[in-house]
């Protein structure tokens, strides 16, 4: 008896189905339609979860090699749809989107709280600044009622709910009146949604109307569902209850009520429908071999996986030949499903198919839209946006702060990011000429500037430098169109309307400037065309369209758009190597299966907590908890393991972040089973290395050996260094000379150094010149005139001037707010103990003075040159100081020794040093970090004569209270002896000519070992 003749009337109350998981769904499900039809399966109707499955069914009907009309194959929603255009007559009704449900979800709501009282947080929701409160709670009170329509849920106010924030609390206590409200708003509108659709066809099936004329008389196949929701329970009875196979893909034993845990759902629905149940066929006995790999990260997992395919692909070649084979369709059969790898999150995709070495695949997973260079790019111009800051200056006046307006700026790694964004480096001229060569002058400019960048400045300076290279004056107007179309384009951006317009006009610089280029790329070309094809149009066209908005809520709702979209790939044809996620698996069989990361936070992965409705009170709508999706991915999981004949189970066993508070990354729960299983049929606990146990080896390696190699003295080294030698030198660049001489030469004869960036974070830099203009400005009115205690005051003179300088500096713009709270509270404190470590009295003579001195190194006489930050006369004496704010050298023993110590015998050596010598220069920078003072103090006496006798650091980075040494850092200290002080500052000359002499004549340039190694960008060199 052909089931189409029981399709007709009620009370065909056939056994569900079941086909054991561990055969082929598809071949039983074929027999049976072809029975069921007799022979004739275009009279067959099979509805499946997903649309997957439709493919290898018409494989398999393709095998047959005879013309026949195959089944109508449809998923549950193409089903729905089917049942509903037969039974409800009403007009057809526009699919609602996010932002329409939003908008008509905020005129209920604000209706709904005009009757509450005042201090309720639903209120003046309809004033300018309401749609950006309700919009995050109106995402997710739309997916609720979305949720309640799909499961049938009976609506009712939940008064009084702990554990959720006032607005939460406020919606779900009208929930029954927002819904009403918004299902009257939705029909007005003429939108409706899949959950109302859904809920509406099931209510028309409770009311038993004829089958729709597309199932009358056709064989029905309910096929390989697990778990129903509400509206798909109503449906599929009426259709059981008039004929319809229900056909499960399950353990056998869920005919007796056992079977394994994760097919609860199938003996649930079972005994719920009170329906027998009858096997298809007997089971095929398969038990799949499960190996595991345990990896250190995801890269060792997929080198795994590469490694076994490979196995895989040559012990397929090298089958043996003479083996009799099987008949062609089940040769075509094997090959087709023979292996899949399962990837439990669509982030994987990329890395996968980098790693896979085969070029015939199936992808079945659809790439994620937001992960393309596309979506970056669009996202890019919303963070451009929301970088954008206005420009405020403080201005101190009468103790109080204000701030003034002016141009815009943005952070310059958002422009550098746009700068260096390969879809804008692809874009050229119509004739040919590339843009890249501008972007590449553009990213030089934003390394050389500060962190906010003023638009008019940035494009002024960049004007220079194409006006500088003819080359490139052809591509300034597309340079500027660029800087339309992502900066100024978005300063104004108020509605959705407006960022489609604003998106529209990004892809139609990409189209015109790009055409030749996307043909190369066919996967960012797909991902350009779904992104003006469905994105844009959806946000110019729905009920917010023209609401306007802060950028963050617009930028919201842009981003769930770009979260939703996929980009499906060519579904044929069926190769033998599958990549799918884990829900496409379902109802299909691979002999081989490699499952990767199988951690506890993939599959079956944590739902995350509903501010709006958390999981403890979902029951008082009669929804499912969350934490019932575990129990599809165990039986999606369980059900691919049992027909496999080979299983390989990857997961990681690393860190998952790098955040303090990121936990270990453990696997999966069901990795776990599978473990337990096998110890328990062995007896014992399986470690990494038992059979069928693999892990991820990291290479021992042997620690870094230093091997201190000098960089040998050339030619063209040679004459580089007379060159840099001719000209006047600073203390330092002869301090890096004398800290690690192979640096030096790396860095200023090789010409090598670190990529150029702007400072972030805090400006020590700018910090230290804010104190130099400070200082300057507080003594300059005393040059040549007397100083006294006093005569400097901390609040009438320095604190003023500091706050003014601070103001021109843009220092409290790019400060971080706690560096700058930080430079306010400290400045009065190290100004006080500065001013309290000065002398009673001194004479200003040189502020900011740059000087030369002569310097005899053997035959040949050399410039020093140095810029001195003051030089006081002190009594009788000149005293060169130079400020320090930040990091201050030490001393060294060199000229705090006493007479007769080893410093002694190095000072009087220093001038006797020849290159087949001993070298003296490690001695040297061990005893006297930095030439910095005794080069002020040479070109002090030059200058002044031998009364300058001395040079100090004024460590402004250090308070008295700190402890330790005093504010001022003297070069010599008072309690040397005369005669030995008068030698040193007589030697002086003699120390440089030695440094000198050395760089000129030094036979090799040798690494100096210190704690500047650690931030020395050629480390690596000397390993």
């Amino acid at each position: 008896m052909f089931l189409e003749a029981d399709m007709t009337q009620r009370g065909s109350r056939l056994p569900f189905s079941v086909i054991p998981w561990d055969t082929d769904f598809l071949l039983p499900l074929k027999d049976m339609a072809d029975r069921a039809t007799g022979g004739r399966p275009g009279r067959a109707v099979i509805v499946f979860p997903n649309s997957r499955p439709r493919r290898y069914m018409e494989e398999l009907y393709r095998r047959e090699g005879r013309p026949m009309r195959l089944p109508r194959m449809v998923t549950v929603d193409e089903l729905r749809e089917l049942c509903r255009a037969a039974w409800v007559r009403t007009p057809p009704l526009r699919r609602a989107e996010m932002p329409d449900m939003i908008a008509l979800l905020r005129r209920c709501v604000t209706r709904v709280a005009r009757s509450r009282p005042s201090d309720s947080p639903l209120r003046d929701l309809d004033r300018p600044g309401g749609m950006a409160r309700f919009l995050p709670w109106g995402m997710r009170l739309a997916a609720l009622l979305e949720e309640c329509a799909n499961q049938m849920a009976e609506i009712r106010p939940l008064d009084a709910v702990d554990g959720v924030l006032p607005f939460a609390a406020a919606l779900l206590a009208d929930l029954r009146e927002i819904n009403d409200e918004w299902l009257k708003s939705m029909r007005e509108a003429g939108l409706s949604t899949r959950g109302l659709e859904a809920g509406q066809t099931a209510l028309a099936a409770r009311e038993e109307p004829p089958l729709p004329p597309a199932l009358e008389g056709r064989a029905l196949f309910l096929a390989g569902f697990v778990r129903l929701t509400a509206s798909e329970d109503m449906l599929f009875r009426y259709l059981w209850e008039r004929g319809a196979h229900i056909c499960l893909h399950s353990d056998p034993g869920v005919i007796r009520g056992g079977g394994h845990w994760s097919c609860a759902d199938h003996r649930d629905w079972i005994r719920a429908w009170n329906a027998g149940a009858e096997l298809v066929c007997p089971p095929s006995g398969n038990v799949p071999d499960i190996r595991f790999f345990a990896g250190y990260d995801l890269h060792s997992q997929l080198a795994e996986l590469a490694r076994l395919l490979e196995d895989d692909s040559g012990t397929e070649r090298r089958r043996d030949v003479g083996r009799e084979k099987e008949c062609e369709a089940q040769e075509e059969a094997r090959d087709m499903e023979s292996r899949a790898v399962v990837l439990p999150h669509p982030s994987l995709l990329m890395p996968v198919l980098q790693h896979l070495p085969e070029r015939e695949l199936n992808i079945s997973l659809g790439y994620p839209l937001e992960r393309s260079q596309m979506a970056r790019l669009a996202d890019l111009a919303l963070r451009l946006r929301e970088g954008m800051r206005s420009s405020a200056a403080s201005v101190r006046a009468s103790g109080e702060e204000r701030k003034e307006g002016g141009e815009p700026r943005w952070p310059w790694r958002l422009l550098l990011e746009l700068a260096t964004h390969p879809c804008l480096r692809m874009l050229s001229l119509p004739g040919g000429q590339a843009l890249r060569p501008l972007l590449l002058e553009a990213e030089r400019e934003l390394r050389r500037g500060g962190q906010l960048v003023r638009l008019s400045s940035f494009m002024g300076r960049m004007r220079g430098r194409v006006e500088a290279k003819p080359e490139l004056r052809p591509l300034w107007p597309l340079w500027e169109r660029c800087v339309e179309s992502f900066i100024s384009a978005w300063r104004d951006v108020s509605t959705l309307r407006g960022v489609a317009r604003r998106l529209g006009g990004i892809c139609e610089l990409l189209l015109c400037h790009g055409e030749e280029v996307w043909p190369k790329f066919p996967l960012d070309a797909e991902c350009l065309f779904r992104l003006m094809r469905d994105v844009i149009p959806a946000l110019a066209d729905n009920a917010m369209a023209g609401e306007p908005l802060p950028p963050e809520s617009l930028f919201a709702v842009v981003r769930q758009y770009l979260a939703g979209e996929r980009v499906p790939f060519e579904a044929d044809p069926l190769t033998a190597l599958q990549v799918l996620g884990t829900l496409e698996t379902r109802l299909l069989r691979f002999d081989r299966v490699y499952l990767l990361d199988m951690t506890e936070d993939r599959i079956p992965g944590a739902p995350g907590r509903d501010p709006l409705l958390p999981d403890n009170l979902r029951a008082l709508l009669g929804l499912p908890d969350k934490f019932r999706r575990a129990a599809l991915e165990a039986h999606t999981f369980h059900r691919l393991l049992a027909g496999a004949r080979e299983v390989v189970l990857f997961w990681q066993e690393g860190v998952s972040g790098s955040d303090l508070l990121d936990a270990q990354k453990q696997r999966s729960r069901f990795v776990e089973e599978c473990l337990w299983h096998r110890e328990k049929k062995t007896g014992r606990l399986l470690r990494p290395g038992d059979e069928g146990f693999g892990a991820a080896g990291f290479p021992a390696v042997a620690p870094p050996v230093r091997r201190g190699e000098a960089l040998p003295r050339t030619e063209a080294v040679d004459a580089r260094m007379e060159r840099l030698l001719a000209r006047p030198l600073s203390p330092t660049l002869l301090d890096a000379y004398l800290r690690c001489p192979a640096r030096f030469c790396r860095q200023y004869l090789f010409g090598l150094w670190e990529k150029e960036d702007v400072p972030e974070g805090d400006d020590n830099a700018g910090v230290g010149d804010l104190i130099h203009k400070t200082l300057y400005r507080a003594y300059e009115p005393w040059l040549n005139r007397k100083l006294r205690t006093g005569g400097i005051s901390l609040e009438q003179t320095l604190l003023p001037l500091f706050y003014e300088e601070l103001e021109e500096s843009g220092l409290s713009d790019r400060l971080p707010a706690e560096s700058l709270f930080m430079l306010k509270a400290s400045v009065p404190r190290r100004f006080a103990d500065y001013l309290a470590g000065q002398p009673e009295e001194l004479t200003p003579l040189w502020l900011e003075h740059r000087l030369t001195a002569p310097v005899r190194a053997g035959s040949v006489e050399r410039m020093l040159e140095g810029r001195l930050d003051r030089v006081d006369r002190r009594g009788d004496s000149f005293v060169v100081v130079d400020y320090k704010t930040g990091h201050v050298p030490g001393r060294g023993r060199l000229f705090r020794a006493k007479p007769g110590g080893d410093m002694m015998e190095l000072w009087r050596a220093l001038p006797e040093w020849t290159p087949e010598g001993e070298d003296f220069l490690p001695a040297l920078a061990d005893a006297l970090p930095s030439l910095q003072l005794p080069c002020y103090v040479l070109l002090g006496r030059h200058a002044l004569g031998r009364a300058a006798d001395n040079a100090v650091w004024e460590d402004l980075g250090r308070t008295r209270r700190d402890g330790g040494d005093a504010v001022e850092l003297p070069l010599l200290d008072d309690d040397i002896p005369e005669d030995w002080r008068d030698e040193l500052l007589n030697g002086i000359p003699d120390l440089f000519g030695f440094v000198l002499e050395h760089m000129a004549r030094a036979r090799a340039f040798a690494p100096r070992e210190g704690e500047h190694c650690r931030w020395c960008p050629f480390t690596a060199l000397c390993r």
